[in-house]
């Protein structure tokens, strides 16, 4: 019953406003009068009212020193101004002091003052049911991170529907990722969170009573004291819970199933078991239905590593060589030995594992002063630093290949770009300093090029590699020398570069198919 209090100085008002509704019929009950202001306080601070119908004009207290001792006595009461006053300046004052409406006395109708009366009480029902859920959410919060232990009497004083201290744990994790429009403002995520509760208790309690609270923005867990239902109920149930949250919140749900029977007082072990089972939904696809016990009875003791060295050394080598198909078999490679890891998964070693990936494609950008902001396309896909996040391993394999994709595509524009400047300025400096001793790897770290990279690309742009290139530029200096000059075959092969005589003579023989004093001669016939 909605309890009322009457207070006005005149008793014809008071039994006329008491007298024109039937009461008891809509769910009130008249607790007292009271015929000034010092009686209604005395009321107010000792019995529970809900409404106080009450007067401005009144002898020893006024209405509005009433409507100041509420307020400052924090009072929960909803107040109706009952006046003979028309001045609105005394309506601005009571309204600010708190009161839910105004109304004058000569005017009112029994009819007005019930709807007002019936919209009040509406509100105050949903006010107590909200209060409920907040203190019974506020109780599970304190429970689960270690500020209160389990007590059923406490809870269930709370509003809770459990009954016993064993129970069943069900963890959902929301994938906000399939959200149409995302919250914003705590107020606006406060509403969504206070929806999936209210969703969920409604479908769940339909099957059996059970408590529904928030973990995390991505974590609700339901209590119940037992599923001992056939499995494939508990599972309908479930299914429908999802099509619901999908159809009304637009959100996708992964559902973990906790052992039957657990006991309660140890509920925090058992949420960061479910916690850490719930990490390797990652592997899976979205709204899949998991059982605790059936992922217990594998080996989660698998320490291997993933993306191990030689597959550190094929990703590399195939970004040195531009080789986008070999680079994409490698990623595929690791994601398959990912999924094959359940229940040994670690999340952590996974995100450290793609930060690798991604290393060794950043390296090879900073030979050209180049950032993953700078590939065409990337500005497109969501930012790196946001694939930590993603709810399933799907999303993060569909986002290396799409990067992957734009990446060899950009390194092969950027390299066309470069390829034949390198290509002149290394001939150059053979060119000039063809005497000294000239290597791959001097050259290709020169160019900020991996050796193996630098001597493919040389070969494909000069048609030999570049010791044979060193080699035909040094004879021909050599053909010149001994046809233009009358310096000695020692003196030519030290000039070009040659140290040991023999070898020079072996090497222009082999070119030429003669000697250098033969070739010498042949010049002189």
């Amino acid at each position: 019953m909605t309890r009322v209090l009457i207070v006005d100085d005149e008793l014809l008002v008071r039994v006329g406003v008491k007298s024109s509704i039937d009461w008891g019929k809509y769910g009130f009950e008249v607790i007292g009068e009271a015929s000034n202001g010092e009686e209604a306080l005395a009321i107010l601070r000792s019995e529970e009212v809900d409404i106080v119908l009450l007067d401005i004009e009144m002898p020893v207290v006024n209405g509005i020193e009433v409507l100041e001792a509420i307020k400052k006595e924090e009072i929960e009461v909803k107040v109706i101004i009952l006046s003979c006053h028309e001045d609105f300046r005394f309506a601005q004052q009571a309204l600010r002091l708190g009161a839910v409406d105004y109304i004058l006395k000569l005017s009112v109708s029994s009819k007005k003052l019930l709807e007002l009366l019936l919209g009040i009480q509406k509100s105050i029902k949903t006010s107590i049911v909200e209060n409920k859920t907040i203190n019974l959410q506020e109780e599970w919060r304190r429970i689960t991170v270690g500020e209160s232990e389990f007590s059923l009497s406490t809870l269930q004083k709370k509003g809770s529907k459990l009954f016993g201290s064993d129970g069943c744990l069900i963890m959902l994790g929301i994938d906000y990722s399939t959200r149409k429009r995302k919250s914003s403002s705590v107020t606006e995520l406060r509403i969504f969170s206070q929806s999936i509760i209210n969703l969920t208790s409604e479908i769940v309690n339909n099957f059996v009573l059970c408590d529904v609270f928030w973990i995390d923005d991505t974590h609700y867990i339901v209590v119940m004291n037992s599923h001992n239902r056939v499995r494939e109920d508990l599972e309908q149930m479930l299914k429908e819970l999802q099509k619901a949250l999908y159809r009304y919140m637009q959100i996708t749900v992964s559902v973990t199933v906790g052992t039957e029977n657990v006991d309660l007082h140890s509920i925090r072990k058992h949420l960061n078991l479910l916690m850490l089972f719930d990490e390797k939904r990652f592997l899976e696809c979205p709204e899949t239905i998991r059982y605790y016990k059936e992922m217990l009875t594998s080996d989660a003791s698998n320490n291997k590593i993933l993306f191990d060295t030689s597959m550190e050394e094929e990703l590399e080598t195939a970004i040195e060589f531009g080789d986008e198909e070999k680079a994409t078999s490698v990623l595929n490679k690791y994601f398959s030995i990912v999924s094959e890891t359940e229940p040994s998964f670690e999340r952590v070693k996974f995100n450290r594992d793609i930060e690798e990936i991604l290393h060794l494609y950043s390296k090879e950008l900073k030979h050209y002063n180049q950032q993953f902001q700078d590939i065409e396309g990337y500005d497109m896909i969501v930012e790196r630093s946001e694939i930590r996040y993603f709810k399933y391993i799907g999303e993060t394999i569909e986002w290396i290949l799409a990067f992957n994709k734009l990446y060899f595509r950009h390194l092969m524009k950027m390299r066309e770009k470069t390829m034949d400047q390198s290509i002149r300025e290394c001939m150059d400096y053979i060119h000039i300093h063809y005497r000294d001793e000239i290597t791959v790897s001097m050259l290709a770290e020169h160019f900020s090029m991996s050796a193996s990279y630098f001597g493919t690309l040389f070969k494909k742009k000069v048609g030999v590699n570049l010791n044979q290139y060193l080699t035909d530029y040094r004879m021909e200096l050599a053909k010149v020398m001994l046809r233009t000059t009358d310096k000695t075959v020692t003196e030519i092969s030290d000039e070009i570069g040659y140290e040991n005589i023999y070898y020079f003579s072996n090497v222009f023989k082999k070119k030429f198919d003669m000697s250098p004093n033969v070739y010498r001669k042949s010049l002189k016939k």
